[in-house]
């Protein structure tokens, strides 16, 4: 059975070690500060994660694992606390704000396991026991190693529940916040169900830490192998949303300096032979980005919105000046009047002088740049 754990503890460290990797790789170069917030404090987690399993099965005996662990007792609570912060900021209590919570959790409840943790394996290493046997017959020797194990359960059970109050009241919190607004639909998020999936990992977790029996240990690393992967392409998918958010902001700002370069006088398509590059450079961009620009937005290659712009631009001032055809033309970068009346009526199936004398006067014009 020892060899199946150890097998199963071999392929759980590289899944979750390359689902670590996925999540520290990709958004690295994301503006969004909290995007890059919340990346941190994912991969943190995960790295406890990591540390904790590698942790908790360094000593067995005779098919057992050992129990209560004072390594494996400090990294599950390091991953609960994890969870405590990222379960609260889910229903919009940033405790991780709050200095005073990071003293508390970190700090102080640390210490106090590590102080723990330092006695049991430097003052009491030699008495060491592994077994719920063990466990049993320490107690009733009064060992040493019976009390400060019974020390570290006892603490890391009690910030456990100072911290289960505070995700009850969060939630309980924003239950009634729902409530109030007669929103009574209890809506899961994806982030939601990885939360109520951690939880359980963590339970299989706390329970394991006084179970000697292999088997269980395989099917917690399952579980929490699950968690990873489950999380990971939660996380994948929430980064291509930030970045397609990121693409679309990009975008929006190259169509506001589109528009602004094309809004100035005189016209900056007069010149007949221009080119992307000379656009590119009157706006600021790359060439990449412009034409990534007209082509995904528009579905154009450069010669065919040129040719767009310069019509749009000659619907404007037929509709708004009392320009002759031939200035018209000249104005919009044509070399001549035969070749805006073809492309004219190529385009919308009319000539500009039909156009001119049923259109309607106005301002508005196509903001297609």
């Amino acid at each position: 059975m020892l060899q199946l754990l150890y097998i199963s503890t071999f392929l759980a460290l590289l899944v979750m070690l390359v689902c670590t990797c996925l999540v520290f790789f990709h958004g690295r170069n994301s503006k969004d500060e909290v995007y890059n917030v919340q990346r941190r404090i994912i991969v943190s987690c995960m790295l406890v994660m990591v540390a904790s399993l590698l942790l908790s099965f360094t000593r067995n005996r005779d098919g057992q694992i050992e129990v209560l662990q004072a390594w494996s007792m400090l990294m599950y609570y390091l991953v609960f606390e994890g969870f405590f912060f990222a379960s609260t900021a889910f229903n919009r209590d940033f405790y991780y704000h709050d200095k005073s919570y990071w003293v508390f959790f970190n700090n102080i409840a640390v210490l106090v396991l590590l102080t723990i943790l330092y006695v049991h394996y430097v003052i009491d290493y030699n008495d060491h026991f592994m077994s719920l046997r063990d466990f049993s017959a320490a107690y009733s020797m009064g060992m040493l190693s019976f009390y400060t194990r019974m020390a570290a359960i006892f603490c890391l059970t009690g910030y456990i529940v100072i911290m289960s109050v505070l995700i009850y009241q969060s939630f309980a919190r924003r239950f009634r916040e729902w409530r109030a607004t007669r929103n009574l639909q209890w809506r899961t998020t994806r982030l939601g169900r990885v939360l109520m999936f951690w939880l359980l990992v963590l339970v299989a977790m706390y329970v394991g830490l006084f179970i000697n029996e292999p088997l269980y240990h395989v099917v917690v690393m399952l579980l929490t192998c699950g968690l990873f992967v489950y999380a990971t392409e939660g996380y994948l998918k929430f980064y291509r949303v930030v970045e397609q958010k990121d693409d679309d902001e990009g975008l929006e700002e190259l169509r506001e300096r589109m528009r602004t370069w094309l809004g100035r006088e005189p016209f900056p398509l007069q010149q007949s032979n221009i080119t992307m590059d000379e656009v590119a450079t009157a706006i600021a961009v790359s060439r990449d980005d412009l034409s990534h620009y007209i082509y995904d937005v528009f579905g154009l290659t450069f010669t065919s919105w040129l040719s767009d712009c310069k019509l749009n631009y000659c619907r404007k001032l037929l509709r708004t000046t009392d320009l002759s055809m031939s200035e018209i033309a000249y104005q919009a970068g044509y070399g001549g009047l035969a070749a805006m009346s073809k492309a004219f009526k190529h385009k919308y199936g009319i000539p500009p002088s039909h156009f001119r004398k049923h259109s309607v006067p106005s301002d508005e014009e196509s903001d297609d740049v």
